[in-house]
């Protein structure tokens, strides 16, 4: 019985924090940042980066869970008529799947790089399909293929066709994006780790490094013996020591 509520209670949890987390990811999914030397259309969001700490803390399941709520959410602002959320669930699930699956493995910080490497890799890949098929023919019916090769042309003359475009400019941006969310993730991810799995280990962390001087001062006072050969005390126990703390002996000596 108690097994079960155990894990009712870290399935309400971890279904609680990757709701948190696929809001946050909702939220970073609306701001955008130009980045030089590529198209205006191209922006660079941060948004893959709640969906890989769900992966890490909460395991793979999550990761993609948190990449369909943030596209769910942004389906009410679409452009693209949901082509364009189609295609970044489809890449953020391979960022964060992988990434989830190999970690899940290999427990470490060397397994985490080596999926978050991989989970980048994989959706830099998986870009040139999804936009080649599923995003640009929805990009077409609005503007002309020609007037956006010509974005890239602007920057990078020899852009033939629209693979060129996208082997040149949209695969190594995807990779760039994977790789700078992993690097964020293993910068905040330790200090958040107890946080978003329910652990006790970060409050018993704050609470032992506020307490530990006072703490040993206080130990030390009550297990040590008192200098004193006519007021000797060995061991004042519990409540009773808590009165006698600051309050000097007959002997001179006092406690703290």
């Amino acid at each position: 019985m108690e097994q079960v509520r155990e894990v009712k209670k870290v399935n309400v949890r971890a279904l609680a924090v990757t709701a948190v987390l696929g809001a946050a990811a909702s939220a970073l999914m609306f701001i955008g940042v130009h980045v030089p030397l590529m198209p205006s259309f191209l922006q660079l969001d941060f948004s893959e980066l709640p969906a890989l700490i769900a992966s890490f803390s909460l395991g793979p399941l999550s990761g993609v869970a948190v990449c369909l709520i943030k596209n769910l959410v942004h389906l009410f602002a679409t452009s693209t008529g949901g082509v364009g959320e189609l295609s970044n669930f489809l890449l953020g699930a391979a960022f964060v799947l992988p990434a989830g699956i190999i970690y899940r493995v290999k427990k470490n910080r060397l397994g985490a790089l080596m999926g978050a490497l991989i989970g980048a890799a994989a959706m830099a890949l998986l870009s040139l399909p999804s936009n080649y098929f599923i995003v640009y023919p929805a990009y077409g019916l609005v503007m002309p293929m020609e007037a956006i090769l010509d974005m890239y042309r602007a920057i990078n003359p020899n852009v033939k066709t629209l693979w060129d475009a996208l082997i040149w400019f949209n695969m190594p941006f995807t990779f760039v994006k994977g790789i700078l969310s992993t690097a964020i993730t293993f910068l905040i991810y330790k200090r958040i780790s107890p946080i978003l799995k329910g652990t006790k280990e970060g409050h018993i962390k704050a609470a032992s490094s506020g307490l530990c001087a006072g703490g040993r001062s206080l130990f030390r006072a009550i297990l040590r013996p008192a200098s004193c050969h006519h007021h000797r005390i060995c061991i004042l126990r519990g409540r009773h020591a808590l009165p006698h703390i600051g309050r000097r002996w007959p002997c001179g000596t006092a406690l703290l």
